[in-house]
């Protein structure tokens, strides 16, 4: 962690109500309005239910951005999201000693303190991941549900495909769940994935850069003082280089295209070389190995390159555009 997000932290933990942190967010409640929880996008970063012993710099400000471009173009359409402040308007309910730091304006939102669903939700325009596992392996049954037979890996899926997972808690790995079941339990996730896919998919189309083969998704229960009663939201983090496969547009034609992520696969793909599947997060020696586990210099360079990228490829803007324009930040305070 870098001194300065160091000193934040301790800034938060001081003025903020401490709460159980995520792999590579921090999450915090307010003492004076409980409905609100903050959320601090670190620049750690986990791979196979590990939290690596490296980070990325500016990746917590990359995936923030991700989230509130999408949660605003979601809410453009009337879709409900968790998202309260951003950016500089974070201080409208900041405990004074935290006000006007440029760095928390580029990290830190605040959300709507909302009831989760226990399952994840994952959208899907292409047959990838543990979705064409499945559907290779038990005769064209992905998650309960039977495709077109046939399929190749990377094959468009139309219309686009939901699988529910388990919501893990940390150290474990989310597990498939049937569709059926989950549609029995939360008859609202289906739809409201693949209007959320939707939305993203229309807006990657027009800016024609960039490709969501899938995006992950949760969902949670909020009551805002405009209504009178609960209401479905889409929350946490969304469109990001951690939650989503994005491929470029140019590369769609390739027959490797599948095999050029600007996403976390590119991270999982070398820290599977270096033999990161064998190691149980469970076990305290082997999460002592995984955080041992390096890339070279030149790898991890490649890989902050990748994070910007997506941001620019699925937003339009670079991280620095995407501070001033949106996050309105003023230019000698952008980095």
């Amino acid at each position: 962690m870098s001194q300065q997000l160091e000193k934040l932290t301790e800034l938060l933990r001081t003025h903020l109500v401490p709460l159980p942190p995520g792999k590579a967010r921090d999450s915090y409640g307010h003492p004076n309005f409980p409905q609100y929880r903050g959320v601090l996008g670190t620049d750690r970063i986990s791979s196979h239910d590990h939290v690596l012993g490296f980070e990325m710099g500016q990746h917590g400000q990359i995936r923030n951005a991700s989230s509130i471009h999408w949660k605003l173009k979601l809410e453009e359409r009337h879709i409900v999201t968790d998202l309260v402040y951003y950016g500089r308007d974070i201080d409208s309910i900041m405990p004074a000693p935290l006000a006007g730091i440029p760095e928390l304006w580029k990290r830190f939102v605040w959300v709507h303190a909302a009831q989760m669903d226990l399952v994840e939700d994952i959208g899907r325009n292409r047959l990838l991941g543990s979705a064409f596992g499945q559907y290779r392996d038990n005769n064209g049954l992905a998650y309960g549900q039977q495709l077109a037979p046939g399929l190749e890996k990377g094959a468009l899926l139309s219309p686009p495909l939901w699988t529910p997972t388990t919501k893990a808690p940390p150290g474990h790995h989310d597990e498939p769940l049937e569709a059926d079941d989950v549609e029995t339990r939360y008859p609202q996730h289906r739809g409201l994935t693949l209007l959320v896919l939707g939305v993203m998919n229309e807006e990657t189309k027009c800016l024609g850069k960039a490709e969501y083969c899938d995006s992950k998704f949760e969902f949670g229960w909020i009551r805002p003082p405009e209504y009178q009663q609960p209401f479905i939201a889409v929350c946490d983090e969304i469109g990001s280089f951690d939650s989503s496969r994005i491929r470029r547009a140019q590369d769609m034609g390739k027959a490797d295209w599948f095999d050029r992520p600007v996403d976390k696969d590119w991270l999982r793909w070398k820290l599977e070389a270096l033999g990161i599947k064998g190691l149980d997060p469970q076990n305290p020696e082997h999460r002592k190995q995984a955080k041992q586990l390096r890339l070279t210099s030149d790898e991890q360079e490649e890989l902050e390159i990748l994070s910007f990228e997506s941001l620019r490829i699925t937003t339009g803007l670079t991280l620095r555009e995407f501070q001033m324009e949106v996050l309105k930040i003023p230019r000698w305070q952008v980095s």
